[in-house]
């Protein structure tokens, strides 16, 4: 959501969207994987008029009430890399290479979905040789804080996983 923030009722801008998606794998060689996710994109701008006093949460919660104009199609693509050796795996990707943006009809700034790039390693015990641990773990980052609607976002998580039932179910 955008808009002034001294507590007086005005616009509240936001993006609603809809994708499809057709996801490519290729393995470069032994233990190096690469995959891009083409995506067809269809959203619009749309507003409603609210006290921007509330907490971002309540904003959003708004959108179900907007309206907007036309929608707009876009296309983009996400691209991945993944590197696979014994018990460890580094990899990345990033989403949203075009960083399309949708304009607003109703002659307001238009959204932008943002780039984001991330970046993570994995330890997994149970692919180690002689190893009875069957607990991965991860860790990743954002590589750069990108635009949210409720303001600038890096995100960092790490933590344990073990899949149970033959691995179809994962308990983080």
């Amino acid at each position: 959501p955008a808009g002034r923030e001294d507590g007086r009722v005005g616009v509240v801008q936001s993006l609603r969207l809809h994708d499809f998606g057709v996801t490519f794998l290729h393995s470069l060689f032994t233990g190096v994987h690469v995959g891009t996710t083409l995506k067809f994109l269809r959203g619009r701008v749309e507003h409603t008029t609210s006290d921007l006093g509330l907490a971002p949460e309540a904003l959003l919660d708004l959108g179900d009430d907007a309206s907007g104009g036309r929608s707009q199609g876009q296309f983009d693509g996400d691209v991945g890399v993944v590197a696979v050796a014994e018990s460890w795996s580094v990899g990345g990707v990033v989403r949203n290479l075009r960083a399309p943006e949708f304009p607003d009809n109703a002659g307001g700034e238009g959204i932008r979905l943002p780039r984001q790039a991330r970046v993570g390693v994995a330890f997994d015990g149970a692919a180690r040789r002689g190893s009875n641990a069957a607990w991965t773990v991860s860790a990743d980052v954002d590589v750069a804080t990108y635009a949210t609607g409720t303001g600038g976002r890096r995100v960092f998580a790490a933590g344990p996983e073990r899949g149970v039932f033959g691995k179809r179910i994962g308990v983080r």
